[in-house]
């Protein structure tokens, strides 16, 4: 009698059969987000371009009241008040990407702790001491 060696499949076959991008979709989990540091750099050049435009407000207190150019004045706070809605709606978007990414892991620890009440406690323990 000869014995066939049956072949698991992995996750990586189930998603080329179900020709799905992530593994995610099928335990209906959420996607991953994707890396937000470059959003961040974003902000933080905003916030950049922000604070140059607050250093040119700030030296015109150095001059004379007679050299004062308001409508250089009300250029650079209208420039100001353009940015901050801007400002506001990109961290509203970042904590939004964080809340999704939070439910992403919860989803996984969940699947994950479902998964490990299937495994025999007493064994898996004695392999985690060894």
């Amino acid at each position: 009698m000869s014995s066939k060696k049956v072949k698991k499949e992995t996750i990586e076959d189930l998603k080329r059969s179900f020709d799905l991008k992530h593994s995610e979709e099928l335990f209906g989990i959420i996607e991953e987000i994707p890396f937000q540091c470059p959003r961040i750099d974003e902000f933080i050049s905003d916030l950049d371009k922000f604070e140059e435009h607050l250093d040119k407000l700030s030296s015109l207190t150095d001059h004379n009241e007679n050299d004062i150019n308001v409508p250089y004045i009300e250029r650079e706070t209208n420039i100001l008040h353009a940015y901050l809605p801007a400002i506001k709606t990109q961290f509203e978007e970042l904590r939004k990407s964080y809340e999704n990414l939070r439910q992403w892991g919860d989803e996984w620890k969940s699947l994950a702790k479902k998964l490990f009440d299937k495994i025999p406690y007493k064994e898996y323990m004695k392999k985690q001491r060894n």
